[in-house]
């Protein structure tokens, strides 16, 4: 009897041991972002533009080689896009320096990249380039800058869509981009990271 008190006592002391040492499930600390809303229609930007506020990111995009740029203002937080604006290289350094301005983080693509399988989940589109191997598609900057706002070309072979668009392209990068930023970071009070009008920073 008491051998069999002690087998059992050592077997449940052993599967004790498995349950505890077994590996915990790694935690999703990258989860995919929401599906993207809707963007506004897109508008120009004209020198010396107001921009709108209530953009907790801006993401954009520019083609060194035009100097087209096209940019969307993105409310993480109440999950919709402020603005999407588009220009040429005369309105691009207005609308740079009012973006820098807003206190907000501002990431701009100058390259073509590629967006991670679910990246922008929920979108409708393809973006432009196409998908490539790996479950991936690209981004290319002078595509979506160079032609953001006209009318998509038009499939004669699909009868019910039409091509993707270059605004479904910047809102997928945007969104993603955006989600990412405030996934690491949080906002800091401008008035701590910002000097003073007049005042001059040690460096």
């Amino acid at each position: 009897m008491m051998k069999r008190l002690l087998l059992c006592a050592l077997l449940a002391g052993s599967l004790a041991g498995c349950r505890i040492f077994e590996p915990k499930p790694t935690p999703n600390t990258c989860p995919e972002p929401a599906p993207a809303p809707q963007p506004p229609p897109v508008t120009t930007w004209t020198p010396g533009g107001i921009l709108p506020k209530g953009a907790t990111q801006i993401v954009g995009v520019l083609c060194p080689e035009t100097g087209a740029f096209a940019a969307a203002g993105v409310d993480v937080s109440d999950r919709a896009f402020t603005y999407v604006v588009k220009g040429d290289r005369v309105a691009r350094e207005g609308f740079l320096s009012s973006a820098y301005k807003a206190g907000v983080p501002v990431v701009l693509y100058t390259a073509p990249v590629k967006l991670l399988k679910g990246a922008a989940a929920g979108t409708s589109a393809v973006v432009t380039s196409g998908a490539t191997a790996g479950g991936t598609t690209t981004a290319d900057p002078c595509q979506i800058a160079n032609s953001i706002g006209d009318p998509p070309p038009t499939d004669p072979k699909d009868k019910g869509n039409s091509a993707p668009k270059p605004i479904d392209d910047l809102t997928q990068l945007a969104w993603a981009t955006a989600s990412a930023v405030d996934g690491v970071s949080d906002p800091v009070a401008s008035s701590s990271t910002q000097p003073a009008p007049g005042t001059t920073v040690p460096r």
